[in-house]
């Protein structure tokens, strides 16, 4: 993975399937920044956050998050924290809205000079009925995984388990909306008992662009 990955999690040293450039490093950053992009309804224009012990609003807000986030592709420069040419230049996220509205799969990749370099996350968002919230699963072709639930109000408002083939890490992750078709998102990273920040990605929304995610 190219340095600057951004991810639900991110991981310099785990090689995922590209199609033409060298493997990237930051895979676990982009996996980061980008994750929150899928994560929160707070303070998303036109949706409420739900009370934890109104689980019909929880799930109506979740189900109305999912409705924004697979309305277009979301795409950010990477531009901040691209050292070589054979990082990527801007990263994309893209959701497709599943039959009844209740779960989203989608993908995040890398463009160089336009084109494609690299799919490096595969995401599957859905709501757990047993749990009562909103969860967000990812994996890559390294072997790598990742796994947690959106706790909305909370600060992060999500926290996940990522699995690679060297070990295994707590990521979590923080947003902000300043509109409709902008959003902030970074990663946190636990250290000594403490969320230390890690990159932050600003995403705008591009509706009826190509994705590779399909």
């Amino acid at each position: 993975m190219k340095p600057g990955v951004p991810m639900y999690g991110e991981r310099a040293d785990v090689e995922v399937s590209r199609t033409s450039r060298a493997p990237n490093p930051g895979l676990r950053a982009i996996a980061c920044g980008i994750g929150i992009v899928l994560s929160s309804t707070l303070g998303q224009p036109g949706v409420v956050a739900a009370q934890d012990d109104d689980p019909a609003a929880a799930r109506a807000a979740f189900v109305a998050k999912l409705a924004n986030l697979t309305d277009g592709a979301w795409i950010t420069s990477n531009a901040e924290y691209r050292a070589t040419p054979d990082e990527d230049e801007i990263y994309g996220l893209a959701l497709e809205l599943m039959p009844g509205g209740m779960s989203a799969v989608g993908c995040l990749w890398g463009e160089i000079d336009g084109e494609v370099s690299g799919v490096y996350w595969n995401f599957f968002q859905a709501w757990d009925p047993v749990e009562g919230k909103g969860m967000l699963y990812q994996s890559n072709a390294g072997g790598a995984v990742g796994f947690g639930h959106f706790d909305e109000g909370r600060d992060p408002v999500l926290v996940q388990e990522f699995h690679w083939p060297t070990g295994t890490e707590m990521l979590g992750h923080f947003e902000e909306w300043p509109d409709a078709d902008t959003h902030v998102a970074g990663s946190l990273a636990r250290e000594n008992g403490e969320w230390v920040p890690r990159r932050t990605y600003t995403w705008v929304r591009k509706r009826n662009r190509p994705t590779p995610c399909g």
